[in-house]
């Protein structure tokens, strides 16, 4: 099932190579016969690519809210706005930074107050995947954030790994806990 719902609801990519190689075999024979029947035969892997695509479109799986409620904290962790951390933080987030338990509250002014002493001008989410079972999930993720300030050469960017823990509650996907404290990389330059 996993199978299925990545490929043809996530990332129908390998769906749409298949359905051009058939095409592409179709165009052969009718090339060869020149008969009108296969030539007709055509519309199918075009159609079927079609309706792969507005499958793909119009449904959107747990990890796809999942990682836009992600790139959503992102977008505002980067622009000094904190409603995506009020949306998908639970109420009961608890977390860990820099060895101590912190809650949701907390989690919030410590976002905003390293985006103002680094001067964050950019985060976004460089690696995700989610790992579901029933109404849990859990997200490795690697963020990129790109800063420029407190003695820091404008442009410096640091990969930072977390791993989050998500449950599905009535409004949605909302994050409840960081597993553990986050994992920056070494900053380069730009």
């Amino acid at each position: 099932m996993e199978f299925i719902r990545r490929n043809l609801f996530e990332n129908p990519v390998y769906i749409y190579v298949f359905l051009g190689v058939c095409g592409l075999a179709l165009l052969a024979v009718w090339h060869e016969r020149r008969d009108k029947k296969f030539l007709k035969w055509l519309a199918v892997p075009a159609g079927l690519a079609g309706a792969v695509w507005l499958v793909s479109a119009l449904v959107v799986t747990d990890r796809e809210e999942i990682h836009a409620a992600m790139k959503a904290m992102a977008k505002d962790a980067a622009a000094g706005r904190s409603d995506a951390f009020n949306r998908h933080l639970a109420d009961d987030f608890a977390a860990y930074f820099e060895g101590a338990r912190i809650d949701k509250k907390i989690a919030i002014s410590i976002v905003e107050a390293r985006r103002e002493g680094l001067n964050i001008s950019g985060v976004a989410i460089a690696d995700f995947d989610a790992i579901i079972s029933a109404d849990t999930a859990d997200t490795p993720v690697t963020t990129k954030i790109v800063y420029g300030g407190s003695g820091q050469k404008q442009g410096s960017m640091i990969f930072i790994s977390w791993q989050f823990r998500w449950a599905k509650r009535q409004d949605g996907w909302v994050m409840t806990e960081s597993l553990k404290d986050p994992e920056p990389t070494v900053p380069t330059a730009n």
